[in-house]
């Protein structure tokens, strides 16, 4: 009966022992696996982010070129830029953010309704209200990449950091 009893102990124990290795190597294999998936996930954020930052940066020279150009009040300048801008748009946009994109399409569109105005083929009372809703593009594209300024937590664990490394 010893005997049995030992094999039949040894038998549970080496079952037991698979299965927690089993349970073990399954455990891991999951967390690995979610571990490389994030890892992925951040590398394509970081990418996107990288050409976002990009795009926002064609989009504020375009812009600024357009913004130019409505200035000179030369039709053939401003024409050249619209045209430009909404060639870069139609490949770009997608990297904009909403209210970039928006704000950037909405520039093309009154800098031409802004030239018809100043040439009589369109109400002038509305001039001064494009010019502004082109100006007012810029600051929208450069917010859509602004980073966030640090919490006054954060700065206060930055200058206890600062403090420590003078000291």
């Amino acid at each position: 009966m010893d005997y049995l009893q030992t094999l039949a102990v040894g038998t549970v124990s080496g079952v037991l022992g698979a299965l927690v290795t089993l349970w073990g190597e399954r455990h891991k294999f999951f967390w690995s696996d979610r571990i490389e998936r994030r890892r992925f996930e951040h590398a394509m954020r970081s990418a996107a982010l990288e050409k976002r930052l990009d795009k926002h940066q064609e989009a504020w020279t375009h812009w600024d070129n357009l913004r130019r150009a409505v200035g000179t009040r030369d039709e053939g300048a401003i024409r050249t830029e619209r045209l430009k801008c909404d060639d870069w748009y139609s490949k770009n946009c997608l990297y904009l953010g909403p209210q970039a994109r928006v704000a950037f399409w909405r520039s093309i569109i009154y800098a031409q309704a802004h030239f018809e105005a100043m040439q009589g083929r369109m109400p002038a009372e509305r001039v001064i209200e494009w010019s502004q809703l082109i100006a007012a593009a810029g600051s929208v594209i450069s917010r859509g990449v602004a980073l966030p300024g640090f919490t006054e937590e954060e700065f206060e664990e930055y200058s206890a950091h600062e403090r420590k490394v003078i000291e």
